[in-house]
C-alpha cells in the first residue's frame, strides 16, 4: 500500500496563514483551498487562541457527515482543549481515495490553524476508525487514534512499521458485530508494544455516546502525561481516577466481571500516581464472589460459542462470493438460517441475546459492504448474490427486496426485477420517490407492465 505523506504538509505549512474562526461554535463547510469541492466541519474550543499550541482531532465518519463527527466529540473537546475537524469528504470507499483526501485535508488545518506537532489525533467510527487507525499506522505523525465500531483491517494484514507509535482507544457496543474483532485487536497491538485501552460498553453500531467519547479523551490525556506531551496536571488526574472509580463501583453489584474489567483498568493506568492497594484487594474479593464466577465462565463459553456459529457462515460466504453464485440455489443458506434462529429462540439469558444480535448484524454487514463493494467495480452479479443473501436474512424487511429488485434490473432481468420490486410494496416499502426515480429501473419505462406498476402506486 502506498504510504501516505501528510506529514510533509505539516512541516511545509505550519503557522503561514491566520484567518479568525468563532470558537465554541460548529462551524459547517470550509472550504479547502487546494480543492475547493472539498470541505469539512471545524469546532474551536472556547479556551482556543490563534497564539498557542493546539492539539487537534481529525475525525472521520463513514458517510462524510462532518457535523455529526464534530458533535460527538465537542463536548470533550471544550473539557480537554482540542480543535476538531472532520471531513465532509472522506466516507467508506477506496483506501487511497480517503489517503488523498485526508493529505489535503491536514495540509488545509495546518495552514490556517496553530496545531502542535506533538499533538495530533485521528478518530473514526466504522469505516472512518479503520481509515483513523491506517493513518496512524502508516505514518509516524500521530499521536493517538480513538476507534469507534471498527478494527484494524490494514495493520493487520499489512503489518505497521514499527516507529510509527502512537496511542489507540477503541470504543465498541456488546451488541456491535465487530464486538470480537476490536478484542481481537488489543493482542495484535500488544504485540507491537502500542499502548492501547478497549472499552466497551451496552449500544449497538453507532457512534459512542458523548460519555464515552469523555472517557476515551480521558485516556488520551493519561497518555500525554505518560509520555510527557503536555506537563502532569494532578487536578486532571485525580478528576479521571474519580470518574473511573465511580464507574467500577457502579458495576460491582449486578455486573461483577465488567466491575473487575474496570477496576484492572484503573490498577494500569494510575499505579503511578496513587497507592492501589485496596484496589488490588478489592478485585480479590469480587473475584472470589459466586456472581463473578458464573459470569466469568459465561463470558468464556459464549466467546467460543460465537466463533463456532460465525465461522461456518463466513467460510461458505468467501466461497461463494468469490464465484458469484449460490452452489446450492442457497439451500445451504436456508438450513443454517434456520438453523440459527432455532438457537436463538432456545437461548434468553442476557449474555446470549447479544451474542445472536452481534453475529445477525455481522452476517448483514458483509452481505451489504460486499455488495457495495461489487456494485462499485462493476461486478453485478457477485452484488446480486449479495443481496439475495440479504432477502434470506431479513425476508420481511422491504428495503433488502427492493435492493433485490435493483440488482436484477442492473443485469437486465426485467421480470425478476419487477417481482421483488412487488414484494418489497407488498412487505410494506413506501418509498414510492425511490422506485420512480432510480436509476436502476430507467431501462425499464417504456415497458408496459413497468407503468402499469407504477401507477398501481399512486
Amino acid at each position: 500500500m502506498k504510504k501516505i505523506l501528510f506529514f510533509t504538509f505539516i512541516l511545509g505549512f505550519l503557522n503561514s496563514y491566520s484567518q479568525t474562526y468563532e470558537v465554541g461554535k460548529v462551524i459547517d463547510s470550509i472550504k479547502i483551498k487546494e480543492a475547493q469541492n472539498e470541505t469539512y466541519t471545524l469546532y474551536l474550543p472556547t479556551t482556543y487562541d490563534a497564539k498557542d499550541l493546539s492539539a487537534a482531532i481529525f475525525i472521520f465518519d463513514p458517510a462524510a457527515r462532518g457535523r455529526v463527527g464534530v458533535e460527538v466529540f465537542r463536548e470533550s473537546a471544550e473539557r480537554f482543549n482540542y480543535v476538531l475537524v472532520c471531513s465532509n469528504n472522506s466516507k467508506n470507499g477506496p483506501y487511497q481515495v480517503n489517503f488523498d483526501i485526508a493529505n489535503r485535508l491536514l495540509a488545509d488545518v495546518f495552514l490556517k490553524f496553530n496545531i502542535d506537532q506533538k499533538r495530533i489525533y485521528t478518530a473514526g467510527f466504522s469505516g472512518g476508525s479503520r481509515l483513523a487507525t491506517s493513518i496512524a499506522s502508516l505514518t509516524n505523525a500521530i499521536q493517538g487514534v480513538i476507534a469507534c465500531g471498527a478494527g484494524l483491517p490494514v495493520i493487520q494484514n499489512q503489518r505497521p512499521h514499527l516507529e510509527s507509535k502512537f496511542s489507540y482507544v477503541g470504543l465498541v457496543g456488546d451488541e456491535d458485530m465487530n464486538f470480537q474483532e476490536m478484542h481481537s485487536a488489543k493482542t495484535f497491538l500488544n504485540s507491537l508494544n502500542i499502548d492501547n485501552e478497549i472499552l466497551t460498553y451496552e449500544d449497538g453500531h453507532r457512534w459512542p455516546s458523548k460519555f464515552q467519547i469523555k472517557r476515551a479523551m480521558g485516556w488520551l490525556e493519561l497518555q500525554a502525561f505518560k509520555h510527557r506531551l503536555k506537563p502532569i496536571n494532578h487536578d486532571a488526574v485525580k478528576q479521571l481516577y474519580e470518574a473511573s472509580y465511580a464507574l467500577a463501583d457502579s458495576l460491582k453489584i449486578k455486573q461483577p466481571y465488567n466491575a473487575v474489567v474496570e477496576f484492572e483498568r484503573i490498577k494500569k493506568n494510575f499505579n503511578s500516581y496513587f497507592q492501589l492497594d485496596s484496589i488490588s484487594r478489592l478485585i480479590q474479593t469480587i473475584e472470589s464472589s459466586k456472581m463473578y464466577k458464573q459470569e466469568s465462565a459465561i463470558k468464556k463459553r459464549i466467546e467460543q460459542k460465537e466463533y463456532r456459529l460465525t465461522d461456518p457462515f463466513l467460510m461458505k460466504f468467501r466461497e461463494e462470493s468469490v464465484l458469484g453464485r449460490s452452489t446450492d440455489d442457497f439451500s445451504w443458506w436456508k438450513n443454517e438460517l434456520k438453523k440459527l434462529h432455532k438457537e436463538e429462540s432456545t437461548h434468553q439469558d442476557f449474555f446470549s441475546l447479544k451474542m445472536m444480535k452481534r453475529i445477525r448484524y455481522r452476517l448483514m454487514a458483509m452481505a451489504i459492504e460486499n455488495s457495495n463493494a461489487f456494485i462499485a467495480s462493476k461486478q453485478f452479479n457477485h452484488a446480486l448474490y449479495c443481496d439475495n443473501l440479504l432477502v434470506l436474512m431479513y425476508p420481511d424487511r422491504p428495503y433488502w427486496s427492493f435492493r433485490l429488485a435493483q440488482s436484477y434490473a442492473r443485469l437486465d432481468n426485467f421480470s425478476s426485477s419487477l417481482y421483488h420490486l412487488k414484494k418489497a410494496v407488498q412487505k410494506g416499502f413506501k418509498d414510492v420517490q425511490n422506485i420512480k426515480t432510480s436509476k436502476s429501473f430507467e431501462k425499464f419505462k417504456s415497458k408496459k407492465k413497468f407503468q402499469k406498476f407504477l401507477e398501481s402506486l399512486d
